[in-house]
């Protein structure tokens, strides 16, 4: 893929905002999520996940402070998942959770947002507030990129005004960044591990108890994870009945993660792969499979 034929900026209209707000917000969300809630300044933002007690992630997400409260943005199929999940846990703390109308864009490109007009920091996950309009920086393949999450009316000065909607070009930083979008069919089957939280310092070891991190702790400190996702490649899309990927001996050696996918100059996707397989020629629906540089 020469991402840079995508270049360009469109509504991302598959995330939305949870806010989470109360005096025990803070205390309530370092007791569910697995980063450190704590180390969120004004001025950066940071992946996270929320999980089963088991530990299987209901939902991957990026969250960052507004004002006094937190946002969380997240896959809109997964949305009520997270929203009913952590109202589970509120019981006598003082913490509304709600979703919060809000418009977000796919930035990719140099040049594209004039970084004097953001005064955005150089950190990998630096974020910048530009009068209600919050951008996180989100570097993909040695570009430039961004999510912009707006809860003005209008859309934000600093962007152009000729947007894309061709291709998803937030669907796509995620994809090529092998973050993962869970939906309904894929929540709740993996271990943040699994879903290469770890890449993006979703997984904070030191922090305190939450929800799922007896069984993320012990995955960590007593073994090394067998399968991982990454992003993928074929010539064509493959079959929708079919998830599972073979190796030329016929044996399984992962599946395809449903919901993040694109159909570019080839067929763009994040599967589950063993990570003994992934030097191996691999296929799914009779196509070959090709593991994509990240």
């Amino acid at each position: 893929m020469s991402i840079k034929e995508y270049f360009g900026i469109n509504k991302d209209n598959d995330i939305v905002t949870i806010s989470v707000s109360g005096i025990d917000s803070s205390k309530f969300l370092q007791g569910q999520l697995s980063n450190d809630i704590e180390n969120l300044g004004n001025d950066n933002y940071q992946y996270s996940s929320f999980s089963t007690n088991q530990g299987k992630v209901i939902a991957t997400m990026r969250i960052f402070k507004k004002n006094d409260h937190y946002i969380i943005l997240t896959n809109s199929d997964v949305s009520g998942s997270v929203i009913e999940g952590l109202n589970k846990y509120v019981l006598m703390s003082k913490v509304d959770i709600k979703l919060e109308e809000s418009t977000c864009y796919g930035v990719l490109g140099d040049n594209i947002i004039d970084n004097k007009k953001i005064n955005l920091g150089s950190d990998k996950y630096s974020m910048a507030n530009v009068n209600h309009n919050y951008v996180l920086n989100t570097g993909v393949a040695g570009c430039t990129s961004y999510i912009v999450v707006s809860f003005a009316e209008d859309i934000p000065e600093f962007l152009p005004s000729n947007i894309k909607d061709e291709i998803n070009i937030g669907r796509l930083i995620d994809l090529k960044n092998v973050f993962p979008r869970l939906n309904d069919k894929s929540k709740e089957s993996f271990i943040p591990q699994v879903l290469n939280m770890e890449k993006h310092d979703a997984i904070n070891y030191k922090k305190g108890c939450y929800t799922g991190q007896e069984i993320v702790a012990r995955t960590h400190y007593l073994g090394k994870i067998k399968k991982r996702l990454f992003c993928c490649s074929c010539e064509s899309a493959p079959n929708s009945n079919e998830n599972k990927i073979y190796n030329k001996d016929g044996e399984v050696v992962g599946e395809l993660l449903t919901g993040n996918f694109l159909n570019l100059d080839k067929y763009y996707f994040q599967s589950i792969i063993k990570i003994t397989a992934i030097s191996d020629e691999m296929f799914i629906s009779g196509k070959e499979l090709k593991i994509e540089e990240s």
